[in-house]
């Protein structure tokens, strides 16, 4: 089998998405059944090694992804006349035709299908293109890969997919056992008890949530620190401006440490360190962080909103999305617990992250793809 896998992005790519294609690339390419694979990236990104594994692994360039230049990009064209590929795979909502070869792609950003209350102008008109372009995606594909049963729901019942041709399938977590952890140098020293959450500073993340139950407690006298990872786009600077003012405004913002983008082993060391992780999200396709939480073992309060109960199980605390004052209340439970619960709350979540296996991933991906083929073969 030749794999074509296109990632069509506008020239970026998200660590969730880099770190997908470090954990699949690998494990297809040791594999017997496929003969070779071309990976296209949009021309600048910067290829690791975690990206050509392999001798079967053949990288080549395309445009950064646009809905017109993408039809005119003659380069990467070409790349596939000569590749000759038996399916395309695309991880992302994007459309693609080539030729009659089946395409299957992948949802894994549901924040522009259904979320859209409190984002700017400009970036509710930015969502309902992405999801139009989705909606077509989905329609158009062979196989659509929905990364967890609420994608697949939302499919299903919104769009009305068939069922067969929406099948679920999990990321993967890293295992962490020897991973390397080190102290981010924006954390003070003297912050050793904190709680932790992390993502991209977005209205969709709510941390309204978790600086209002900030607030909460420190009115009743409790100055609960708190370390926030993650960075804010260009467009939504004005609101984590909007977030800082308020921590002005309720005298807490030097309980507040804004780290930025963190390593790897930094985020590993925040895990391992951390009172508890908070997950504050509105929506979630398949979130990496909340399984890197898990792995690492660490004391989880997460809001109730779908899918991260799929995820998290009974590995999690969980308070009502946009209820400050429960998950104030869920924090000092959290903060109350003796060290032998705490070790149980930790293995519990270690264990349930086991249940997300990139070997399962890679296994179950190779099997749609197959399945596309089939398809398009009985078909003609």
């Amino acid at each position: 089998m030749r794999i074509a896998i296109l990632n069509l992005t506008a020239g970026g790519m998200s660590g969730g998405y880099r770190k997908y294609l470090s954990n699949m690339l690998p494990r297809f390419s040791q594999r017997d059944d496929i003969e070779k694979i071309l990976c296209a990236y949009p021309r600048g990104f910067s290829i690791d090694n975690s990206l050509i594994s392999s001798e079967k692994i053949l990288s080549v360039f395309c445009k950064p992804y646009s809905p017109c230049a993408i039809v005119s990009d003659h380069a990467l064209i070409n790349n596939l006349h000569l590749f000759n590929p038996d399916v395309i795979f695309i991880p992302m909502e994007r459309y693609f035709q080539f030729r009659r070869v089946p395409v299957v792609n992948m949802v894994r950003n549901m924040f522009p299908l259904t979320y859209s209350s409190e984002n700017p102008f400009h970036e509710k008109i930015r969502n309902v293109f992405l999801e139009n372009v989705a909606h077509r995606v989905v329609l158009k594909a062979q196989r659509t890969i929905a990364v967890s049963y609420y994608v697949q729901k939302y499919l299903i019942e919104r769009w009305h997919i068939s069922p067969s041709h929406v099948p679920v399938i999990y990321h993967g977590v890293e295992e962490v056992d020897n991973q390397k952890s080190v102290r981010p140098v924006l954390i003070p020293q003297e912050r050793d008890k904190f709680l932790f959450t992390a993502g991209s500073i977005d209205p969709y993340r709510g941390l309204e949530d978790i600086l209002t139950a900030l607030q909460v407690l420190h009115a009743q006298g409790l100055k609960i620190k708190l370390v926030i990872a993650g960075e804010a786009r260009k467009v939504m600077a004005s609101y984590k401006r909007k977030l800082q003012k308020f921590l002005v405004q309720n005298k807490i913002a030097n309980q507040v440490c804004w780290t930025g983008l963190l390593k790897a082993s930094e985020m590993a060391w925040c895990y391992k360190n951390c009172q508890a992780f908070i997950a504050t999200t509105r929506v979630e396709a398949c979130p990496n962080i909340a399984l890197e939480a898990m792995a690492h073992g660490s004391v989880i309060i997460s809001t109730d909103n779908m899918p991260l109960p799929e995820f998290f199980g009974d590995a999690a605390y969980y308070y009502p999305s946009r209820n400050a004052e429960y998950l104030a209340e869920e924090i000092k439970k959290i903060l109350a617990l003796d060290a032998d619960i705490r070790s149980n709350i930790a293995e519990k979540a270690r264990m349930r992250s086991r249940d997300f296996s990139w070997d399962r991933t890679a296994q179950k991906t190779i099997e749609e793809l197959k399945k596309a083929i089939a398809s398009l073969k009985e078909n003609k």
